[in-house]
């Protein structure tokens, strides 16, 4: 028993050994990471030069003596998003620069200049050892770093705001918390700075669970189609047309942005049976569905207000279910306030709102044919919409999907400043109110100054 102690005593005592033998060998390769990211001037607005150091640090044991590349990336959105968009705008490499060698523990600091761009996020990129990785490092996964800029929201030009008088509205009312509009969409990001602590959770009709958040990726559109409504008017980032109301996610479409007729029905009367005053519905199809038509007419009837997207073709028709009776049927206008050429503009179209230049699909071949230059992407869509993308990020929006909500918005402010109005009155109000729009006659653009004034006026009648 004795001699088994023994032996086993020694075979431990080796066993220690080759470990501290092994822990004990020193890191023979580089490691480069980026230590620090400071630039100038610290709160940039659009079309300044921003002068950027980048202190890079080999933290492992061995010199580089090699030339490496360090690079200068430039995010706009999430990786899912630019995946959506089939463009790589979540990380876009607009600058590169070129040390030779670097010891183990020096520090060098890499200098660069960027004009800075018209949007409210930016996520500055760098990666210590990018392109084709020239150096073998102890940790190849630890070479990038990020930054992010906040835009001061006085240095953005919300066009839509100033065009349809919102801010004049503002200073009647900015919404109650009262007043929830269901946004039956493709699911919204609730956990979005904008929108987190005034959003709030439906029903997940494409995955059939109580959370959008779970199962399948979300389309941005929801996510989107909400902030144009009541991003937070605090001064960071942008401003929602209503921004003190309260919106419920209904996710009716998948990740590909496509539902069945049958969830959006369910959707439709699950927000009535929650409360919704409002329900914004920015898609459509060019064939009735008898069994929404339904679910519509009976939210119209329990005082609903349905406002719905008159469609992308440009044709002198509206979309289901924008063409049912007492729907809020919204057309487009473009940054100059007339009809937007992709609009539809049939005679069920009530009210037209601002949607942009484009149309959503023209917008997505922007972003693939010039998402490698934000110089020459950002001013290609500034005639769009600015809004909130998933995953914390902005980004651009436009055609009647953008046009419906921003409507939705100025009627959750009518109702914040007069709750007992009826969907007949809202429709009188929107058109008596409305401003004459060159290319038609038949329909007038929102103007949210003047529908929130005769709102206020009627409730004291």
């Amino acid at each position: 028993m004795k001699q088994f102690s023994l032996s086993l005593l020694i075979a431990l005592i080796v066993l220690v050994g080759l470990g501290n033998s092994n822990s004990a060998q020193p890191n023979r390769n580089p490691d480069l990471v980026i230590s620090d990211i400071a630039f100038t001037p610290a709160n940039p607005k659009p079309g300044e030069k921003l002068a950027i150091k980048v202190t890079l640090t080999n933290q492992g044991g061995a010199d580089v003596n090699d030339a490496f590349d360090v690079c200068f990336n430039v995010g706009l959105a999430s990786p899912e998003v630019a995946k959506e968009y089939g463009a790589p705008i979540n990380e876009i490499q607009v600058q590169k620069a070129r040390p030779t060698g670097i010891g183990r523990g020096e520090s060098k600091v890499i200098e660069f200049i960027w004009e800075v761009v018209e949007v409210p996020l930016i996520r500055l990129i760098f990666d210590a050892d990018c392109a084709i990785r020239a150096i073998s490092e102890s940790d190849e996964d630890n070479n990038k770093a990020e930054k992010r800029i906040l835009i001061d929201e006085k240095f953005l030009d919300q066009w839509w705001l100033n065009q349809i008088e919102a801010r004049k509205a503002h200073e009647i009312t900015k919404g109650s918390s009262d007043i929830l509009v269901a946004v039956i969409d493709s699911g919204i990001d609730r956990t979005h700075p904008e929108i987190k602590d005034r959003t709030i959770m439906g029903y997940d009709f494409a995955d059939d669970d109580a959370d959008s958040l779970s199962g399948s990726n979300l389309n941005l559109h929801g996510t989107s189609v909400a902030g144009l409504i009541n991003s937070a008017a605090d001064g960071v980032g942008l401003t929602g047309i209503a921004p003190n109301v309260r919106v419920m996610d209904i996710r009716t479409l998948d990740a590909r942005g496509r539902g069945t007729f049958a969830a959006v029905a369910a959707g439709v009367r699950f927000a009535v049976e929650k409360g919704a005053k409002i329900i914004n519905m920015s898609l459509g199809a060019f064939f009735d569905d008898p069994g929404l038509r339904s679910a519509v007419q009976e939210a119209i009837a329990k005082g609903v207000i349905v406002v719905a997207a008159a469609g992308n073709s440009g044709v002198p028709a509206v979309s289901f279910p924008a063409a049912y009776t007492g729907v809020v049927a919204v057309g487009a206008t473009d940054r100059q306030g007339a009809l937007a050429s992709y609009s539809n503009f049939g005679s069920q179209t009530l009210i037209a709102a601002p949607g942009g230049d484009f149309s959503e699909e023209q917008l997505l071949q922007f972003f693939q044919a010039f998402a490698q230059d934000f110089q020459q992407l950002v001013p290609k869509l500034k005639p769009n919409l600015l809004t909130i993308y998933p995953g914390g990020t902005y980004g651009w929006f436009s055609g009647t999907s953008g046009s419906s909500p921003i409507v939705a918005g100025v009627v959750a402010l009518m109702l914040s400043a007069n709750p007992k109005l009826t969907n007949d009155q809202v429709r009188t109000i929107l058109r008596s109110t409305a401003k004459s729009i060159r290319g038609t006659s038949r329909f007038g653009l929102i103007n949210a100054a003047r529908a929130v004034q005769a709102a206020k006026e009627l409730a004291g009648k």
